[in-house]
């Protein structure tokens, strides 16, 4: 695709998100993201068959900005690293908002290229369980797959059932399921 290209097909997306964002997931119609993102019908669906495959193109193109800061924990435990990449995502949330989240997991859900994008999320965290473990900090018995599966499930029913105005707010909440979910799995050998 050509520069011109992406740059239409970004603008797309940054109008669906803001419209989601202002007005609410009904409201993003493909008439309404057109005139946002300055483009016409033909261009939209030049690039989407859908809004809702909008959503699902804007995070694959944001998955990778999670597996680049992942990369920059080198430093850090595999327990720090896993708080970190989480608190990353939870912010991601919060800036995107609850609207968004909410409809994006649930397009995420039906669609066949949801399950590769969430599960750059289950990679990253995998990597950070098997680090936690190779330090001596997560016993090897915990299938460090799986815990990621069950850990990124926690956080993507809690962003989609739980309203954010409720209790601590979604970046405090999700940070202390996490240090739960850590605990739970814990130290034992």
């Amino acid at each position: 695709m050509s520069s011109k290209g992406d740059a239409t097909k970004k603008r797309i997306c940054e109008a669906a998100v803001r419209i989601i964002n202002r007005d609410g997931y009904d409201a993003a119609t493909v008439e309404r993201i057109c005139e946002e993102a300055e483009v016409s019908n033909g261009a939209f669906f030049h690039h989407f068959k859908t809004k809702d495959d909008v959503l699902v193109q804007y995070v694959c193109n944001e998955s990778d900005e999670l597996r680049t800061y992942y990369a920059s924990l080198d430093d850090a435990s595999g327990i720090e690293a896993f708080r970190d990449v989480v608190a990353w995502q939870a912010n991601y949330y919060k800036k995107k908002g609850e609207e968004f989240v909410s409809h994006l997991f649930s397009q995420l859900a039906l669609s066949k290229r949801g399950m590769d994008i969430g599960y750059s999320l289950v990679d990253v965290l995998t990597f950070c369980i098997e680090r936690a473990q190779a330090e001596g900090n997560i016993g090897k018995h915990v299938d460090a797959r799986l815990a990621a599966e069950v850990h990124m499930n926690d956080m993507m029913g809690y962003a989609m059932f739980v309203p954010w105005n409720a209790g601590r707010g979604i970046v405090t909440e999700l940070e202390a399921r996490a240090d739960g979910f850590l605990e739970m799995i814990g130290t034992s050998k």
